[in-house]
């Protein structure tokens, strides 16, 4: 037992203070805080965009005017020379014209440079407000245009099979799994490619270097290799712990901002679908299946001759991982 926890020393502080183990560490939260800071800006840059309104209808101005939203907001002018020339100072990044004789048409200038204009969202309200017109036109009352256009609604019950019984899932709890899984599966393969890689380079460095024979005089096989097994474990056990303090500290630097930017991601997660068993399932395939290639890897390793075909030796066991 002494001289196998000599080996994992050995292994576990050299790499523990080397620049590589650092960059696997380093480099999924940097990757993490770029995707972050992307969607943090889109979220920011996302301001309102503004259109000005010319018609002589009156019902339709109010309708446009009551539509506005976050993303689009109607403003009403008396020419359009008027809208135009608030366009051009770049106070409007649209004018919507819309004439009521013989039909109602309406007709919009975009500027090129200023916020996207849904078109979608601007027909569904100009049709909105062509049928309250059409309807005080008819002197229908507003129950009667209620009536009229109202939408039978449907309720939709997700569900899946288990032991022969129906059980509800909603939408949300299966991208909850969904999310879980991909997750789970990128983790995976990012430690089988950093730490089964590591655990070929410690054998096969030290038998490409004719060190291995002088070891095995003194040591066991069996005591080395858990020794440097234990010592890669430790490692992975290590950056688990990082990620895990980095997540809670971000969490609850995120619930102390005014304007959580992950707000809006987290309204479609159900985080109550992620079980407790789902979570010791996931944790033991996370571990069975990192050891299960480090281990490979360590097989793999004791069968080059030399340091350079060690990448060659650990190729079958990445492309059995993206499989």
């Amino acid at each position: 037992m002494k001289k196998m926890d000599v080996i994992f020393r050995q292994v576990f502080f050299k790499n523990l203070k080397s620049k590589t183990w650092l960059w696997i560490v380093l480099g999924p939260l940097v990757l993490a805080a770029v995707f972050g800071g992307v969607f943090w800006l889109m979220n920011q840059t996302n301001q309102t965009s503004k259109i000005g309104v010319v018609t002589s209808s009156p019902a339709l101005t109010s309708t446009l005017k009551a539509s506005s939203d976050a993303d689009q907001r109607y403003i009403s002018y008396s020419s359009t020379a008027a809208a135009k020339r608030a366009m051009a100072d770049e106070d409007l990044d649209g004018v919507l014209t819309i004439s009521t004789q013989p039909t109602t048409h309406a007709s919009l200038i975009e500027r090129t440079d200023g916020n996207g204009i849904n078109q979608t969202q601007l027909q569904s309200v100009l049709a909105q407000a062509h049928t309250k017109e059409v309807a005080a036109q008819l002197k229908l009352s507003t129950t009667q245009l209620q009536g009229l256009f109202a939408t039978p609604q449907l309720a939709t019950t997700s569900v899946s099979v288990d032991k022969g019984k129906l059980v509800s899932r909603s939408a949300k709890t299966q991208k909850s799994g969904a999310m879980v899984g991909f997750i789970l599966g990128m983790l995976i393969y990012t430690f089988v490619i950093s730490y089964a890689s590591m655990m070929a380079q410690e054998i096969g460095t030290e038998k490409g270097s004719r060190i291995e024979e002088s070891i095995l005089t003194a040591i066991t096989p069996q005591a080395q290799f858990f020794g440097k097994l234990l010592g890669i474990l430790a490692l992975m056990a290590v950056q688990m712990a990082i990620y895990g303090v980095v997540t809670l500290a971000g969490g609850l630097l995120l619930q102390r901002l005014p304007k959580n930017p992950l707000s809006s991601l987290m309204t479609n997660i159900d985080l109550s679908g992620i079980s407790l068993n789902m979570l010791l399932f996931s944790l033991a395939f996370f571990f069975v299946g990192t050891l299960t290639y480090t281990v490979l890897a360590a097989l793999t390793g004791s069968l080059v001759a030399n340091q350079e075909q060690i990448g060659q030796a650990t190729t079958p066991i990445v492309m059995l991982g993206m499989l």
